[in-house]
């Protein structure tokens, strides 16, 4: 089962993990559509569709993404949470953490369309599985979206 013309969105695409995941679709013979705040011109302009959209915005994700064509793979690797101490520390920074990378797959998994046997992929990320004191909302975070997944 390859990648040669199926539809692949990458929410989170613009950068880091969801670029190399982009490309690497994009080099199996896939057709992708990266997405992310980032304006196409940030993205990598001509390199892949891009569509600028705010995963933590569940209407801005409707209006965006809800009417394309069905994707066969979804792979959402957007946000993430600055370290930060817990007792003392910015709730707000957690929250903001959770509004994009829980809130964000949460809404692209309900929102995208999706071909029937369609694949969702979110990456969260080690802190789940092994906590540190000083990153206590991505340990959180990545744990929800891990829950997510599960269910």
């Amino acid at each position: 089962m390859g990648l040669v013309g199926k539809r692949v969105l990458v929410a989170g695409g613009s950068s880091g993990i969801g670029l190399a995941t982009a490309r690497c679709a994009s080099a199996a013979g896939a057709v992708v559509v990266t997405a992310s705040r980032r304006p196409a011109d940030a993205a990598q302009p001509g390199e892949f569709e891009h569509i600028a959209v705010d995963l933590a915005s569940e209407q801005d994700v409707r209006e965006k993404l809800g009417g394309l064509p069905p994707f066969d793979h979804l792979v959402v690797t957007a946000g993430g949470a600055a370290p930060g101490k817990f007792r003392g520390g910015d709730a707000e920074a957690g929250m903001a953490a959770f509004d994009t990378k829980f809130w964000g797959a949460w809404h692209a998994a309900a929102h995208v369309p999706l071909t029937d046997g369609a694949s969702i992929t979110f990456i969260s990320g080690v802190f789940a599985e092994r906590p540190a004191k000083r990153n206590v909302a991505a340990c959180c975070v990545n744990a929800a979206l891990e829950g997510l997944a599960r269910a």
